[in-house]
């Protein structure tokens, strides 16, 4: 097809590299394992939320998750910063970041891994990164389920 001279430089080139020995690539990171994921120290449950933090084992180590306690599968969850307003109701302040799986979503007591996210080895959590300010607490604060429904904490009863 008048390409011939482009095919014969790739034919050669092909057979050099079959030719030489294979050679292992050096790693480009670090080998330290990777610290597990914990609840950040603002992290609190909000009372009747369809998930709550809780500790299970994942490959032999005990990590930080969010566990769906609803009876519906969650597709998507967002986490913030609330606040208390009257002294018993959630008031939502802001946004900090959301974690999605789609066809179904995370079923009945099944769990995300959104600690990972927030605190895994490029995040470390500390209480200046991503920190909730003043008194303000750090939850779930929206949920969608897999039939389209939601959940919202803003304007939840709530007791600390």
């Amino acid at each position: 097809m008048g390409r011939l001279k482009e095919a014969e430089w790739s034919r050669e080139t092909a057979k050099k590299l079959w030719s030489e020995p294979y050679r292992e690539p050096a790693p480009t990171w670090a080998t330290k394992p990777i610290p597990p994921a914990t609840k950040p120290a603002q992290w609190v449950d909000i009372p009747g939320a369809p998930a709550a933090a809780e500790y299970r084992v994942i490959d032999g180590t005990n990590q930080a998750v969010l566990v769906n306690r609803s009876a519906k599968g969650i597709e998507l969850v967002m986490f913030g910063c609330v606040g208390l307003k009257d002294n018993k109701k959630a008031r939502l302040l802001n946004g900090l970041i959301g974690q999605g799986r789609n066809h179904g979503g995370v079923g009945p007591r099944s769990y995300y891994e959104p600690f990972v996210l927030l605190n895994g080895p490029l995040n470390r959590w500390t209480d200046e990164k991503m920190s909730c300010e003043g008194a303000a607490k750090m939850t779930l604060i929206e949920a969608r389920f897999h039939d389209g429904s939601k959940w919202k904490a803003d304007e939840i009863d709530w007791t600390p």
